[in-house]
């Protein structure tokens, strides 16, 4: 078996991983439009900040590796089209323009999507960038430095803010050939087939089944496109397990501040005519008796559903990282747990981490 792999991010990689897992003698092709393979956009604060020095470390893999491992990597090279009669591609050089046709058995595509650049007089000035992908990370490390630059204005806030709002699925050469929604993302069943046989589709181009309404949704994060890639690849020859439903966890932090949130908001869910109650809290991250140097407030918000009482979100915050806990709540939300269920779950108490 020939398997195909179209980009070389989260879900491609993924995607990669596992063909390679669940079938060790499949031929596998990988396509990468740019001149790095697996480079994690979500890296790009650490290299900001410093903490990370090298950018070419921001990978999951790198082309000896997975050439070590039997894959044919190939990089600066762009699919432009695809015969779903015939089992083919067509793979344009990005550097000299030559084309070249290649066939498969299966085909996943993992296409990402591109920065939204924003409508409005000024856009094509100088010193504006995206955050997303390895070349832009690049450009704000430079930015950085740059003694001229004294003011900076960030236009978008959180995981939906900038990606969820400020992305545009790479998907419009792909109109004629599998079906798109309204907003040119890929459609895909439950084992992440399109509508064409033998194609799939994993990551930011396509929606994933938000766990706490049971629908699908735009859910731009990493552990999702790496899910739904092992799940096409475990899917390659029959419909063996559908990609596990997703709460849409995430943990950023501003400043010395930590915050996590999974599920369902007050306002998101009111975004989505879904009627919730919440409730909110204050307290210690450990207890009193510990010193203020290892202990700080902690912030918590849980949203459930009034009527079966199911859990359906939580938000929490501190200074010190108890951001671990969402984990807990996503897990319950995936389970259709009730608040009264989560209230009497088995947790560890330890004070020197946590309060009983």
């Amino acid at each position: 078996m020939k398997v195909a792999v179209v980009g070389s991010s989260h879900g491609g990689f993924e995607t990669v991983r596992g063909v390679l897992h669940d079938f060790p003698n499949a031929e596998i092709d990988w396509y990468e439009k740019g001149d790095f393979v697996s480079f994690l956009s979500c890296g790009i604060e650490l290299y900001l900040q410093g903490i990370v020095k090298d950018v070419n470390s921001v990978s999951y893999a790198t082309i000896g590796g997975m050439e070590a491992k039997g894959v044919h990597v190939y990089i600066n090279s762009e699919v432009t089209s695809i015969d779903p009669e015939q089992h083919s591609i067509k793979v344009v050089d990005v550097n000299n323009g030559e084309e070249t046709e290649s066939k498969y058995d299966k085909l996943v595509l993992s296409l990402g999507a591109v920065p939204f650049e924003l409508p409005v007089p000024g856009k094509d000035l100088k010193n504006i960038y995206a955050m997303r992908g390895r070349d832009w990370e690049i450009l704000l490390k430079k930015a950085e430095v740059d003694p001229d630059i004294n003011n900076v204005s960030v236009i978008g806030s959180g995981y939906i803010g900038i990606e969820a709002a400020g992305i545009r699925p790479a998907t419009e050469w792909l109109k004629d050939t599998v079906k798109l929604d309204s907003q040119g993302l890929i459609m895909t069943d439950e084992y992440q087939e399109t509508s064409q046989p033998d194609i799939f589709a994993v990551g930011d181009a396509t929606k994933i089944e938000f766990a706490p309404t049971g629908t699908k949704k735009l859910i731009v994060l990493a552990p999702n496109a790496r899910r739904q890639g092992r799940s096409a690849a475990y899917n390659l020859n029959e419909k063996r397990r559908k990609t596990t439903a997703v709460s849409g966890s995430s943990a950023p932090h501003v400043y010395n501040y930590k915050f996590a949130s999974t599920g369902l908001k007050d306002v998101t869910a009111k975004k989505m005519g879904i009627d919730v109650e919440s409730v909110f809290l204050t307290d210690d991250k450990v207890p009193a008796f510990v010193p203020a140097s290892n202990n700080a407030k902690v912030y918590f918000k849980l949203t459930f559903d009034p009527r079966t009482r199911e859990v359906l979100g939580a938000q929490i915050m501190s200074k010190q990282d108890v951001t671990a806990n969402i984990n807990a709540i996503s897990l319950a939300i995936q389970k259709h747990m009730t608040v009264d269920e989560l209230a009497y779950a088995d947790f560890f108490f330890q004070p020197g981490f946590d309060r009983p």
